[in-house]
């Protein structure tokens, strides 16, 4: 959550609040993400040196790609025209 909502802040990608609520339970760990503004990418390859350089989204494709790397789960949507992003999480 912590690397989603600095490089959300960070880089612009969130326009207002952010709304986050949590489910727990013995099993798992699921976490609803919804914001207004830019759709943060996920991607499953780690942008290059070359990207980081050159691309000025390479370093939201990063936190994307490590977010990506920490949970068991990732989707990304658009729900009535706030960016949906929920994260799954075993424990």
């Amino acid at each position: 959550m912590n690397e989603f909502i600095e490089t959300a802040r960070a880089l612009e990608l969130s326009t207002g609040k952010i709304d986050v609520e949590v489910s727990f339970d013995e099993f798992n760990l699921d976490v609803d993400v919804r914001y207004d503004g830019e759709p943060m990418e996920f991607p499953i390859e780690r942008p290059t040196d070359a990207d980081l350089l050159g691309d000025e989204r390479a370093v939201a494709k990063l936190a994307g790609f490590l977010i990506r790397k920490y949970v068991d789960g990732i989707k990304s949507d658009r729900i009535n025209g706030r960016c949906r992003v929920q994260l799954h999480l075993e424990h």
